[in-house]
């Protein structure tokens, strides 16, 4: 997911099973499960009651990985 502008993000009762980037090693994989750019954008981000389950990345960040706004 990216964010625009003045991002916000919720996550609410969700369950993620079984989720993967690319293995192979032929391309950088980051977030398993989930990844966020909120770099263009400052986020506000709520996860609430998330289950993630079985998430793999040969990169960084398994379950989320998170690039953040870092301007001020």
């Amino acid at each position: 997911m990216r964010t625009l502008k003045e991002g916000i993000f919720e996550l609410r009762n969700i369950s993620v099973q079984y989720a993967y980037t690319p293995l192979n090693g032929t391309i950088k994989s980051r977030g398993g499960c989930l990844f966020i750019d909120s770099m263009a954008s400052k986020l506000d981000m709520n996860i609430m009651n998330v289950d993630l389950n079985e998430c793999y990345t040969r990169g960084e960040g398994g379950g989320i990985f998170l690039m953040s706004y870092d301007k001020e």
